[in-house]
């Protein structure tokens, strides 16, 4: 199967921002979908602009998330911080 390539043209009609989050859908689905899949990414892209925080930890549109919500995307291997006490002043993680 060939590989599914999207125009600028087609993600800027429903409702994507111009810039660097259009290269960065485009490549993304090249790399994942086929052409007989389009009419599924095309829902799915709709999905993720409209919910995008929904997406933010998906490992394929995590980065396109981020863009979408103008915030820097987690480096792979990043440790997340863990709150020390819960609300009840109790620790949650010896330190």
């Amino acid at each position: 199967m060939k590989a599914l390539i999207l125009t600028g043209q087609e993600l800027l009609k429903i409702g994507y921002p111009q810039g660097k989050v259009i290269g960065l859908v485009i490549r993304k689905i090249s790399e994942t979908y086929t052409e007989d899949q389009k009419e599924y990414v095309m829902n799915l892209l709709r999905g993720i602009l409209k919910y995008p925080k929904r997406f933010l930890y998906n490992e394929t549109f995590g980065d396109v998330a981020h863009l979408l919500l103008g915030i820097a995307p987690r480096k792979k291997g990043e440790r997340i911080t863990l709150a020390e006490e819960t609300f009840i002043g109790k620790p949650v993680v010896e330190v």
